[in-house]
């Protein structure tokens, strides 16, 4: 099984993330500079969030927050001990002997578990994948529609659309994966969306982007996906030479 890490960069999304893991009262390892390795390192827990003030209170729970003090400038690491996701703060300050403050994180990576081996691709190779859904057009003409996607494996995918076409996907439909580049599949994959975040350039304007990822309810047949992987290969060494 590998790992890999998601950018999450919805506000409401890692509001959620962050009041689960209070609720469940799940400990984080936190340390300063750019290792785990440093000198000085913490479990906390997650003491409270405010949404108002756009600031998160952190509760040490194994040592006193003196061998912070002199690291007031340095950036501050966190890791979840119990949940899979790893985050960032620029600053903080010191409540009292045992709590400290953060500003609300612009981003949280969540890991990803992945049972099989997922297939990177090159946007400027002219990729495309082809949908269709039998529970809500695309537009008011076709129920079809050819996207880029970043990547692929047997058990799933991620896929990148235009901020003009965020109206038709949402977390939780359902989506049918017909074609990739010219393969048809013997075996029409359905997946799931299973979020939905901005990226590129252009994320915090109304031209943003976004990511789509989609987990298959089975993986795709093995001939269907040599077929996809010898055809995305082609593409990618094609352009390349």
């Amino acid at each position: 099984m590998s790992n890999d890490y998601r950018k999450e960069q919805s506000k409401h999304v890692i509001n959620n993330i962050l009041r689960q893991a209070m609720i469940k009262k799940h400990s984080l390892l936190t340390w300063h500079g750019g290792s785990e390795l440093a000198k000085t390192t913490a479990e906390c827990k997650v003491f409270h969030l405010d949404s108002f003030t756009q600031k998160v209170i952190m509760q040490l729970e194994n040592k006193s927050l003196e061998s912070f003090r002199t690291k007031l400038n340095d950036h501050l690491y966190f890791r979840g001990l119990e949940d899979a996701i790893v985050f960032k703060a620029l600053n903080f300050q010191l409540l009292d002997h045992k709590r400290l403050i953060i500003p609300f994180p612009d981003s949280i990576l969540l890991e990803e578990k992945r049972s099989d081996t997922r297939f990177k691709v090159s946007f400027g190779n002219g990729h495309k994948v082809t949908f269709t859904r039998d529970d809500r057009s695309f537009s008011t003409r076709s129920k079809s529609i050819d996207l880029p996607f970043f990547d692929i494996s047997r058990s799933g995918m991620a896929f990148k659309i235009p901020a003009s076409l965020s109206k038709y996907f949402y977390e939780k439909d359902l989506i049918k994966l017909t074609y990739l580049n010219n393969v048809k599949m013997l075996e029409p994959a359905l997946g799931e969306i299973l979020y939905i975040s901005k990226c590129g350039q252009y994320e915090y304007t109304d031209q943003a982007e976004f990511r789509v990822g989609i987990r298959f309810d089975k993986r795709i047949n093995e001939v269907d996906f040599e077929n996809v992987l010898k055809e995305v290969k082609s593409k990618e060494f094609t352009k390349a030479s």
